[in-house]
């Protein structure tokens, strides 16, 4: 874990789209990180309606990380702000993730920084 605490700045954010232009949307950026997330609505939540999970759990909105200098989404959201802000504190150590997504994905570690991130996740999500 990072020696000082993460200051989260509310700015929009820029993510990427597989099909379609870039989208800037309302968001938190990690301050000096190179990462960020921003809230989604659940399926069908303008009609008060819950994603609900197996568990019985019911959430309004999730939350997903990304990645600022690519736009890019990690694959996988968080249902609360505070286990979002636990697994950008988990994974800001695990490299500089200002650099671009180019770069990152030629390091020979990154799939190791991949599974330590996944990992985290469910570090997270378990507790």
């Amino acid at each position: 874990m990072n020696a000082s605490p993460i200051t989260y700045v509310q700015q929009d954010i820029t993510i990427a789209q597989i099909n379609g232009p870039s989208l800037t949307i309302p968001g938190f950026v990690a301050d000096g990180t190179g990462l960020g997330y921003y809230i989604a609505e659940a399926p069908g939540n303008a009609s008060g309606s819950l994603y609900e999970l197996a568990s019985g759990l019911a959430y309004r909105n999730y939350y997903v990380p990304v990645h600022l200098a690519s736009g890019c989404q990690f694959g996988w959201y968080l249902f609360t702000e505070q286990h979002v802000k636990a697994w950008l504190e988990l994974v800001v150590p695990l490299t500089d993730w200002t650099q671009p997504a180019d770069y990152l994905a030629a390091m020979p570690e990154w799939r190791a920084v991949c599974t330590k991130a996944r990992a985290a996740l469910d570090d997270v999500t378990q507790k």
